[in-house]
This record gives C-alpha cells, sequence and structure tokens, in this order.
C-alpha cells in the first residue's frame, strides 16, 4: 500500500539567476538550497543535467555561473 505523507506539490524551487549561452546550448541557474547556493548546468539539446554544484555563498556561485557560461558580470 503506498501512502502519501507529504503532498510537495506546492514546493518550488526558484532560481535567482539563470543564465543561457545561445551558442554552446548551455543554460546555467542558480537556486537558493540548505547548504548555500546550487549552481546547475543544463543542455539545452537534450535537457539533461550536465552538472551541478554547492557553494556557501550567493557570491562565488553567481562568480562560478558567470565563468562556466562565457559571459562577464
Amino acid at each position: 500500500m503506498l501512502r502519501v505523507l507529504h503532498d510537495m506539490t506546492q514546493f518550488q524551487i526558484v532560481a535567482t539567476t539563470t543564465l543561457v549561452n545561445p551558442d554552446d546550448g548551455l543554460t546555467v541557474e542558480v537556486f537558493p538550497v540548505a547548504r548555500g547556493y546550487l549552481v546547475r548546468m543544463t543542455d539545452d539539446d537534450s535537457g539533461g543535467i550536465v552538472g551541478q554544484r554547492i557553494y556557501p555563498l550567493e557570491v562565488d556561485a553567481l562568480a562560478y555561473a558567470h565563468k562556466i557560461i562565457g559571459v562577464d558580470q
């Protein structure tokens, strides 16, 4: 028997920053998480996550996101 203990459909994590590089087909998003800020890289062609890292400080997460997307802050 399967019971739902919590309805998680009402929770949605919203990215604080989204950067897109259409030439490389890459999207980078920064999300607040319990341990700091998650930087997630997504391949736009396949929709798959190609990498993610957690930084304790938002400034470090944003610096990394800008570095890998190839744009200046």
